[in-house]
């Protein structure tokens, strides 16, 4: 079940060839690696050329102005990242109920405190940090002038694809359709970096819990979790229609509002960067499916 929660920074889990290093240290350092340069510094690049050809006014790291409607939309993120989680459960075990496996592993049980403090930070850290810069920042801030439906739409399958794999695509889709809009009701990207990092944060301390203690612990703090999680984000639903129920944030649906998001969607994937981007990241998850079971 934890499948479509851990590994969100697309960490490498292969082997160290380093004395001394485990397996963990290595891929979490690696991962960081991966997250801060490819990631981080590429987008940057990217917004300072944005910024200089006016496409891009801005990143809001400003925090939320109004804290109660951040707080609604931080529990409905969480709560509807868990339920992400789980429908992308159901689409894995539905495809191995028609013989199509995936050889996606999650990342190995720590065998240290430095493997547990690694983990934590090469996914409930970096990643939350350079991926919501990156695409609810770059990407989806200079898309919201084609109205901020398409934006969020846009940068959900963005973020989708950008994992690279089947067992995690549908789930990262489904998240950023929640943060983005939590981050565009709010003004503030810190909103989703806080869904981020609990979501994943909530991966990382079911791997330590293995650890120092055993996987029915882990299993019970994930299970017990998600249920609180949920019941939150349906409360938080409840109340964010309740108390904003003339919320504006998908009306805007600015330049070019003779298009559908439909249409938008289509110019959007059929530009040369993306249809690139989409046959790679797209090979690769289909290069991960398998008639065969993995072994374990």
């Amino acid at each position: 079940l934890q499948a479509g929660l851990s590994g969100d920074n697309q960490m490498l889990y292969t082997k160290s060839m380093l004395d001394g290093i485990s397996s963990i240290v290595f891929a979490s350092a690696f991962g960081i690696f991966y997250s801060v340069i490819s990631v981080g510094g590429a987008f940057f690049i990217g917004s300072k050329i944005l910024k200089s050809q006016n496409l891009l006014k801005g990143i809001p790291y400003n925090p939320p102005k109004d804290k109660t409607k951040a707080l609604l939309l931080v529990l409905i993120g969480f709560g509807g990242c868990l339920i992400a989680n789980y429908i992308t459960v159901f689409l894995r075990v539905f495809g191995e109920g028609l013989g199509i496996y995936s050889d996606y592993t999650a990342m190995q049980d720590p065998s240290s405190t430095f493997d547990v403090v690694m983990i934590f930070i090469g996914s409930s850290i970096i990643p939350p940090l350079i991926e919501e810069f990156a695409l609810r920042g770059v990407l989806m801030q200079s898309l919201r002038k084609y109205g901020n439906l398409f934006a969020i739409v846009a940068s959900a399958f963005v973020f989708g694809v950008f994992h690279g794999n089947a067992v995690q695509m549908p789930f990262a889709f489904l998240c950023g359709l929640v943060i983005g809009y939590a981050v565009v009701a709010t003004e503030s990207l810190w909103t989703g970096i806080i869904i981020h990092a609990l979501m994943n944060g909530m991966s990382a301390i079911s791997s330590g819990l293995v650890y120092y203690f055993d996987e029915y612990v882990s299993n019970t703090f994930f299970y017990v979790g998600s249920a609180v999680g949920i019941i939150l984000g349906i409360i938080g639903i409840i109340l964010y229609l309740t108390k904003y129920k003339n919320d504006e944030t998908l009306k805007n649906t600015g330049c070019c509002s003779d298009m559908t998001v439909g249409e938008k969607f289509i110019k959007f994937n059929t530009s040369p960067v993306m249809i690139v981007a989409i046959i790679l990241y797209v090979v690769q998850a289909v290069t991960q499916l398998s008639t065969t079971p993995p072994t374990y």
